[in-house]
């Protein structure tokens, strides 16, 4: 090979190195500005000009709605970086969520829900497009008071289902109205609007068309056949325990006894109130019962509340049993427990968590009750009553004045 091919070759493969070393440098310069500014945004010292940044994410004249909406996605997540870099922790998912998830039987993925509970899911999830944002809104989102779950922890009562007798596990489960449909679990306490919720249940199964409505006499209302709890076998049980929406209504447990007197014994006389009102006669009365006593039992206050103290609580009507009693909230983990003194508000919440706020409304209180008239009434009758009487009876109801935060009443 000649000199001059020779020359020729080298000069060639020097430009051809040339060539590579600038594409090389061209690169390794662009990616440190790249990160550079990245830095800068993060740290906001990149030394530019008020502005200059916002006129690369929004074209000068159009930083509207409109431009946010078209924004490059690239610089959407520049901006996003920036944002969650000021000393706080920009975590899409809290730990605990994670690690709760991972060791329960929740769904993992929307594909895993039913058509119902993705449904349920979708029509609380709020959409924002300019922002790029979901919000799922949960009504009330303390659903269980926090003095319910102090007055569980300071007390005695069992913390969980397996905790409790064979007794009081089927007192509680006897008591708990199940909805398969709309997956909850209402265990009813009586003189707590549990006539009222029994109505709206019944329409949500198809019963009946108006919960104000019911063709029927209320006593074959409240005895017909009800899906309780305790018809299920205990794996049955465990799982609806554990996913169903979990709810009960109280009220002031002295005005729950009161009203219990009031209803059964002065109003009306039904055949359980009957054979109450004959033990109440045959253990406080003395001498033999009169005729009328006999076909109409006039019991007094006083003696009702001596006959209520005087006896055990697993033995008690369940019109005055107490509330832990009745469905161990203690042991059964509530997801709502509503009030009486609230019953419209708390009965909306229940609807919408349980997806059927869209097909029955909870029907209004009688147009004569109000909060005022209902305490003067309560304290009246138990103004009947001797100091120590008094006591006994408070001291009766003082773990459910305990649990749900109920301030305990004085003379």
């Amino acid at each position: 090979m000649s000199g001059w091919g020779r020359s020729r070759r080298c000069l060639f493969v020097f430009l051809l190195l040339v060539v590579m070393a600038t594409l090389f440098l061209a690169t390794f310069v662009d990616r440190r500005v790249l990160v550079g500014q990245v830095r800068g945004l993060r740290d906001g010292t990149t030394g530019e000009a008020p502005g200059k940044r916002d006129a690369l994410r929004f074209p000068a004249g159009t930083a509207d709605s409109q431009s946010r909406q078209h924004a490059d996605p690239g610089t959407r997540e520049i901006r996003r970086e920036r944002t969650g870099a000021a000393g706080r922790k920009v975590t899409s998912q809290p730990r605990t969520l994670k690690h709760g998830c991972r060791d329960g039987n929740a769904a993992r993925d929307v594909s895993d829900l039913s058509s119902r509970q993705r449904w349920n899911a979708l029509r609380h999830i709020i959409v924002n497009d300019e922002y790029r944002f979901l919000y799922c809104y949960v009504p009330k989102v303390t659903s269980q008071p926090r003095t319910l779950k102090h007055g569980c922890r300071d007390g005695n009562a069992a913390r969980d289902v397996s905790d409790l007798s064979s007794r009081q596990r089927w007192n509680a489960l006897r008591h708990i109205i199940v909805n398969d449909e709309y997956r909850f679990l209402y265990c009813y306490v009586p003189k707590v609007a549990c006539t009222t919720w029994k109505r709206v249940i019944s329409v949500l199964e198809g019963r009946f068309s108006d919960p104000e409505h019911i063709p029927m006499d209320m006593y074959k209302f409240h005895v017909q056949n009800w899906t309780y709890l305790s018809h299920y076998p205990a794996a049955s049980v465990a799982y609806r325990l554990q996913h169903y929406y979990k709810f009960m209504f109280v009220r002031d447990p002295l005005a729950r006894v009161v009203s219990a007197f009031r209803d059964k014994f002065e109003r009306r006389m039904e055949a359980f109130s009957l054979k109450e009102a004959w033990t109440i006669l045959e253990t406080y009365r003395q001498g033999p019962l009169s005729l009328q006593n006999v076909s109409r039992p006039n019991i007094t206050f006083q003696e009702f509340v001596q006959y209520v103290v005087d006896t055990p609580h697993s033995s008690m009507n369940q019109h005055w049993r107490s509330y832990l009693g009745l469905c161990q909230p203690c042991a059964i983990h509530y997801d709502f427990v509503g009030h009486l003194d609230t019953l419209e508000d708390d009965a909306k919440t229940v609807l919408s968590a349980i997806g059927a706020d869209d097909k029955v409304a909870f029907p209004a209180r009688s147009a004569f009750y109000s909060h005022a008239s209902s305490e003067a009434a309560v304290n009246h009758y138990l103004s009947q009553l001797s100091p120590d009487l008094f006591q006994k009876l408070v001291s009766k109801y003082e773990t459910d004045y305990s649990i749900f935060g109920y301030k305990l009443p004085e003379r």
